[in-house]
């Protein structure tokens, strides 16, 4: 037979939080099944902040039942955006550094959410070790010009002094 529980007993079980399926960036590389795997953490290869697109899906729900997916990330984003219905959020010009993504459900209520770790390399030409050492490489090379410009000046002067001086 069939029993009835009161309403008030039921509980309502939240969905699972959306998840970051896939990340790409301009060059082709591309990520799977990122938040699934053993890590919740994406090292980006390098010159990779130009641009980078993360897929996003609510697995739990069926395709004509699925609630809007909002995002923020750490440092860039002051508060939730929700994600296009592709699923698709794309960052452009990111600074190098550690972020993290969080996605959740837009659904009234929902606390469940995902987040991924994403680490941005530090471009060579922008760690301060190499701006010294190109800054210091440019002024030795400067500094090298100017000593040989002063010599070839030196030793014109003085070929003008012997030549004036054996006319004398």
């Amino acid at each position: 037979g069939a029993m009835r529980i009161p309403k008030d007993q039921l509980i309502a079980h939240p969905r699972p939080a959306p998840v970051i399926t896939s990340a790409s960036d301009y060059r082709g590389n591309f990520w799977r099944d990122i938040v699934h795997g053993s890590a919740n953490q994406l090292e980006c290869p390098r010159d990779s902040d130009h641009f980078l697109e993360f897929t996003v899906a609510n697995p739990a729900c069926a395709e004509n039942d699925l609630a809007p997916i909002q995002y923020r990330m750490d440092g860039v984003d002051s508060s939730w955006r929700t994600a296009p219905n592709d699923g698709r959020i794309r960052y452009h010009h990111l600074s190098s550094g550690r972020f993290r993504l969080h996605v959740r459900s837009a659904e009234s209520g929902s606390t469940n959410e995902s987040s991924l770790e994403i680490l941005i390399p530090t471009r060579w030409y922008n760690a301060w070790p190499s701006r010294i050492l190109l800054a210091g490489f440019l002024t030795s090379v400067a500094g090298a010009y100017m000593q040989r410009r002063h010599a070839r000046s030196r030793l014109r002067l003085e070929e003008e002094y012997q030549i004036g001086r054996a006319h004398v």
